[in-house]
């Protein structure tokens, strides 16, 4: 590379991070055409008001969709502690509303937020959005991530029972990148979620550089989340000034809500002490993590479960009924255990499974292990629906290596 294009290469990114930095490179921010030019007039319509109760106001986006009355400057965060009576029942998670525009120290605030109320990790983060800067979106989003808060979509209400609530809310634009920080991702019925192109507040130089430096760092950002990329494909395919909201299907298909269920990766891998190799299923959720794994022992198929049991596992030692469950049919094996044991909280589980459990097995969309005090119990604890269809083809070669 010569130096003269090196240089040119070198203005270019640096283009693309103050463009970035600043605010200019924008998801569009809500619904119509003249949305962009609408949030310039409601921004200088609160800097006229000139107080910070103006400035501080949150955005609201009613169930109609069609924006706010009033826009923030920035992203204002209200959170709600626990209710201490409930926290024996409920758990210690804070709640907080995050609404408004997402500005450039958004993610700072946020982060500021947390350490000063030192609010725990995994409390639940509801936002309401029309959008903002692209770069602070993601930066908001890896927050989120390293607090490990569960995202939704929500503005606060007043709830008589609890004191607040999710009400409708929307999340849009750079909103839609910040929401995917969450491991655990929930889209309530009432909430409204949409992506778009991203675009340009000002024209600029090097636009289609800047831009495919951009969609690169839009697309590594969705792989780190593990969101397929095909949403980039679904903002894309439609104008800057437009909003497209996907189905909740086409949501749960791109892995943009997984209503607390990561997706299981199939791994084959080696035992500890060197002798063999098995195969293992594990997600993680909000009951904890779940794993499912097939040894092979002398061309034998060992099933090995483990799963968090909820601080139950005294409890769940005595009981004397489990299942294996494949694609949602439950069959007993508690006969043909090995052992159960308690190993760091974690209840761990080994099964002789009949030829004809581990060909149902081969064949299965979902597969799990449930424990229960009785047979006809309407509850259990482990996992019941774990997908398999990632390593249908791993869990096959598996079988067949150790006949």
């Amino acid at each position: 590379m010569t130096m003269s294009r090196w240089i040119g290469l070198v203005e270019v990114v640096g283009s693309v991070i103050r463009q970035l930095w600043n605010g200019m490179l924008f998801l569009a921010l809500v619904f119509l055409p003249c949305d962009i030019d609408a949030q310039a007039q409601s921004r200088r319509a609160v800097d006229q008001k000139a107080n910070a109760s103006a400035k501080s106001a949150p955005a609201t986006i009613t169930s109609a969709g069609r924006g706010a009355s009033e826009v923030a400057e920035r992203m204002r965060f209200d959170g709600r502690p626990p209710d201490p009576k409930l926290i024996f029942l409920a758990g210690n998670a804070w709640t907080i509303y995050a609404s408004g525009p997402i500005d450039a120290e958004a993610g700072k605030r946020l982060e500021a937020y947390l350490a000063a109320n030192r609010v725990p990790m995994q409390s639940h983060f509801y936002f309401d959005s029309p959008g903002g800067s692209l770069l602070a979106g993601m930066e908001l989003g890896r927050v989120i991530r390293k607090h490990e808060l569960r995202t939704n979509v929500g503005a606060a209400r007043v709830d008589n029972l609890t004191g607040h609530s999710a009400g409708p809310g929307g999340c849009f634009s750079s909103c839609a990148l910040a929401f995917l920080g969450g491991k655990f991702r929930f889209l309530n019925k009432d909430a409204r979620y949409g992506v778009h192109r991203f675009s340009f507040k000002t024209p600029v130089a090097s636009a289609v550089d800047v831009a495919q430096v951009a969609s690169a760092a839009i697309v590594q950002y969705l792989r780190d989340m593990d969101v397929d990329t095909g949403l980039f494909t679904l903002a894309s395919s439609v104008g800057e000034s437009e909003i497209f909201e996907p189905t909740q299907s086409q949501l749960t298909t791109l892995n943009v809500v997984n209503n607390g269920f990561t997706r299981p990766v199939w791994t084959i891998e080696s035992a500890p002490n060197g002798e063999g190799i098995y195969l293992k299923g594990e997600r993680d959720t909000v009951f904890g993590m779940n794993k499912f794994m097939l040894l092979c022992d002398s061309k034998i198929i060992l099933l090995y479960a483990i799963f968090d049991p909820q601080q139950r596992e005294a409890e769940v030692l005595t009981f004397p009924v489990d299942y294996l469950v494949v694609d949602g049919r439950q069959e007993r094996i508690d006969q043909a255990r090995i052992f159960r044991k308690e190993v760091r909280g974690w209840i761990n589980a080994s099964y002789k499974l009949t030829t004809a459990q581990v060909t149902a097995i081969s064949r299965a969309h979902t597969v799990g292990v449930a424990m229960m005090p009785r047979e006809d119990s309407p509850a259990f604890l482990g996992f019941d629906s774990m997908p398999v269809d990632a390593g249908t083809a791993k869990i096959r070669g598996f079988i067949q290596a150790c006949k």
